[in-house]
């Protein structure tokens, strides 16, 4: 088993330890082990994406990995994303997903084919990115204003996408699935939660 030069960012809340585990064990069954996990915990209500900025402020790697913490990686997630990352020079590499809920799903907003910067479509945050370039471009912002695609509400995903694409980042997409999107419409973005 090897190791990658990536560091894995997870945002959670306390309320939702039962899911962070699940999230962070599929972390350490990785076939690439990365060179750090860091999660970081809202206790503030401060939102997903201001919270996945600070695990990725504690970062040292080249690489950045982002899980929510009710997604999982499958097995060989880090090992596809840094060797497609190589193969094709990328900067910003995604992978597909599948609902294990419902194994059919799709939005329209999300990027199927290869990613078109001239029409640049959501990439969810379960991406690998160059951690010079996250950092050079201010990370995620606070999603305060939602944007609609092709009809679906997209956030911070999307803007920091957009961003990249403004700054010329090299994006390109694995038409692979790597991960499990738990989708149920429950996410901290920007939402305080209940104490």
């Amino acid at each position: 088993m090897s190791n990658v030069d990536v560091t894995v960012c997870i945002p959670s809340i306390p309320p939702r330890a039962h899911l962070l585990r699940r999230a962070v064990e599929s972390v350490t069954r990785q076939t690439s082990l990365p060179a750090a996990l860091n999660v970081a915990l809202d206790e503030e209500g401060l939102g997903a994406s201001l919270t996945r900025n600070r695990a990725a402020a504690d970062a040292d790697t080249e690489w950045l990995a982002f899980l929510d913490d009710d997604d999982e990686f499958l097995p060989h997630h880090l090992e596809y994303l840094i060797r497609f990352a190589g193969e094709t020079g990328a900067d910003y590499v995604f992978a597909d997903f599948i609902v294990p809920q419902a194994p059919h799903f799709r939005l329209e907003s999300f990027c199927y084919g290869e990613f078109d910067p001239e029409n640049p479509l959501q990439t969810t945050i379960t991406t690998v990115v160059r951690r010079s370039v996250f950092m050079d471009l201010g990370g995620f912002s606070d999603p305060t204003t939602m944007t609609r695609i092709h009809g679906d509400t997209v956030g911070e995903d999307y803007d920091f996408t957009k961003r990249c694409v403004a700054a010329g980042v090299d994006i390109k997409h694995l038409q692979q699935v790597t991960w499990y999107w738990h989708h149920h419409g429950n996410n901290t973005s920007g939402r305080k939660w209940n104490r």
